[in-house]
């Protein structure tokens, strides 16, 4: 009798071994095609767009000389011309815009010696 409860011992641990070794099976399978989803669907959402494709295209090694003349005629002030240049800033406060000489400030603050 003692080596039949012995024999069912072992018995119900095979089993139970079996019960676990059927879980982490089945959840190796899982994993599996869970990482198999995973990798198909982002070969799924990668590819190059149409837009892409033409953003991508060379660049034409052709020069304009047209607009090379055109940036060449224009013309080019010096900083004596531009000291009389105005320039104004605008305020807004409640609905009242103000127009501002933002030069007086510039002068005022040259002749302090702030700006040099």
């Amino acid at each position: 009798m003692a080596n039949s409860n012995a024999f069912q011992d072992q018995f119900k641990k095979l089993r139970h071994r079996k019960e676990f070794l059927i879980i982490l099976l089945f959840l190796f399978v899982i994993i599996i095609f869970w990482i198999g989803l995973g990798m198909f669907s982002s070969q799924q959402k990668l590819g190059i767009t149409p837009e892409q494709k033409k953003l991508s295209a060379p660049l034409s090694p052709n020069i304009d000389i047209a607009t090379l003349e055109k940036l060449e005629q224009k013309r080019q002030f010096q900083d004596y011309e531009l000291q009389d240049f105005p320039i104004y800033g605008f305020y807004q406060d409640a609905g009242d815009v103000e127009k501002i000489d933002l030069r007086v400030g510039v002068e005022e603050a040259t002749q302090e010696g702030v700006l040099k």
